[in-house]
């Protein structure tokens, strides 16, 4: 199911009539709960773990909260490559899930006065800047929030992995996008980036005067007894606390992973938490945004950040850091027919974690999964955990999953490997061919011209493929596409290795031998 990658200029009032018509307000008196029967317990856990081995995840934390109460928390496979369990509180890496706790943190400074949704940015951080200064001026809060600033995808990637852990990092990041060229004019189009949340954050640390990481602890993590969440910030004591370590597939298998990052994307994605510290959060966003007595937000504004502000393409929206689409398109329960409700959603990625949180407010219901594993090629698949346990609790049967990824995508490493393949085998026939020109038996004319104008034609487009249009086409910079995939980045290394460095030398022992007499 495509959440966030297509884009479409259609009006906003579509989306606010079917938020009318398929999501009504919940009530304000949080109602009691029934345990998970045995049945749909059974279903889920056997679901789950056919998931889990079908798509090669070694690890899943699970919660499901329904109106006020937490009715299920499982940890399923391994934390890391000793065999330690996942447990509902295992923390794990949330990436982007970090950025609806920004969304709350801008609304709680909008409750206190001291933010205003429709101003400007640089009325809060004067020095912004971009390559358009007009532009930046135009840029407000609230085109932050609902992803319609402009800022492309590709410049929200830039240097996430960078380790800055300074106490200047989040500035700096910010900073770094003067140079940065808008895609679409503020305020008129969806365009999904990190960077616009980073600048949010950096909007809560600046107008509450203290670091944003401090920020969300007091007025958040603390309110919602969320005992094991932390930042990226301080890493090192969430591995303290039992954090799970991340896993990547290399060459068709799964390995640990170190978690790269930097404090520059905290806010947009670099909060931790488990899946027991969710399920309060579920509990809050479910219940006029309090938790057993304790609110965050007011009701009206909990509901305000469900609400979307932009378009993603025909029946989707995005909101402040949540996407809103119906559940499914078409669905029926054992009792008939079934019109869908609304979820509200958000997925995170990060080279080595998956998550997801679903919220169905119209069925008070809540789900939160934690994966410790990344597979670039069958992305969506890390969806399914979340959304098919929605599913299940609704009385749908899941459907098989159908993979959002286009062909190249799900073939990449295939691809990669019959393109190296041909790489070494061009590099031993142009060896082949300079032996031949050095004992003389060299063609004439064009044909001589051929052998060495046609490997650099091939070489410079392998090069810009990799180098320039796959990045540009996947919004994630050549670097990071190395880092985040360590199989693909060995091969796309070799590849684009071979073709600068062997285009040149190829070329210049060509032209050398050109130009030698025969013997």
């Amino acid at each position: 199911m495509k959440i966030y990658t297509q884009r479409a200029n259609i009006s906003f009032v579509v989306m606010l009539c079917l938020w009318v018509l398929c999501f009504p307000d919940a009530p304000a008196a949080a109602q009691s709960a029934s345990p998970l029967d045995g049945e749909r317990q059974s279903a889920i856990d056997s679901h789950i773990t056919q998931l889990m081995t079908n798509y090669n995840i070694p690890g899943l934390a699970l919660g499901i909260v329904e109106a006020n109460q937490v009715i299920y928390l499982r940890g399923y496979g391994v934390a890391d490559s000793s065999g330690r369990t996942v447990t509902p509180q295992t923390p794990f890496f949330l990436a982007s899930l970090s950025k609806s706790f920004t969304g709350v943190a801008i609304m709680q400074l909008v409750e206190a006065g001291q933010v205003e949704l429709d101003a400007p940015v640089q009325r809060y951080l004067p020095w912004f800047q971009l390559a358009d200064a007009e532009a930046a001026a135009r840029i407000t809060i609230a085109d932050l929030l609902y992803q319609r600033s402009g800022l492309s995808g590709y410049d929200g990637q830039v240097d996430i992995f960078d380790g800055d852990q300074s106490a200047a990092a989040l500035e700096n990041g910010v900073r770094k996008l003067r140079q940065a060229a808008l895609v679409h004019p503020p305020g008129t189009a969806f365009e999904y980036t990190n960077s616009n949340y980073d600048i949010l954050g950096l909007v809560v640390q600046t107008v509450s005067e203290q670091p944003y990481e401090d920020y969300i602890q007091q007025h958040i993590y603390d309110p919602l007894d969320m005992k094991h969440a932390t930042s990226s910030t301080h890493f090192a004591e969430a591995q303290a606390d039992g954090m799970s370590a991340g896993f990547v597939s290399f060459f068709g298998r799964m390995i640990e992973r170190e978690t790269l990052f930097s404090r520059h994307s905290v806010a947009s994605a670099g909060l931790i938490a488990s899946a027991d510290d969710l399920t309060h959060y579920i509990i809050a966003q479910l219940n006029d945004g309090q938790y057993q007595g304790e609110p965050i937000l007011s009701a009206e504004d909990i509901r305000q950040t469900h609400i979307p502000g932009s378009m993603m393409d025909k029946l989707g929206g995005y909101a402040m850091g949540w996407g809103s689409r119906p559940i499914t398109e078409a669905a029926k329960r054992e009792d008939g027919d079934y019109r869908a409700p609304l979820m509200i959603l958000h997925q995170g990625g990060w080279a080595n974690f998956r998550s997801v949180i679903i919220l169905v407010p119209r069925e008070r219901l809540g789900i939160v999964a934690l994966m410790n594993a990344a597979n670039f090629e069958q992305d969506s698949a890390f969806f399914h955990p979340a959304y098919d346990t929605a599913l299940l609790m609704l009385g749908i049967n899941p459907p098989p999953v159908e993979f959002d990824e286009d062909l190249l995508t799900q073939n990449a490493r295939f691809i990669n490997g019959v393109v190296l393949i041909l790489m070494v085998g061009l590099l031993l026939h142009s060896l082949l061919i300079l032996r031949r020109w050095r004992r003389g038996e060299r063609p004439m004319g064009l044909k001589r011209w051929r052998a060495v104008l046609l490997p650099l034609v091939w070489d410079a487009v392998v090069v810009l493929v990799y180098v320039g249009i796959i990045p540009q086409v996947y919004q994630s910079p050549f670097i990071n596409n190395l880092i985040a995939t360590p199989d693909y980045g060995i091969v796309v290394g070799i590849i684009v290795g071979i073709a600068v460095v062997w285009g040149a030398v190829r070329t210049a022992l060509f032209m050398q031998a050109w130009l030698r007499r025969p013997t």
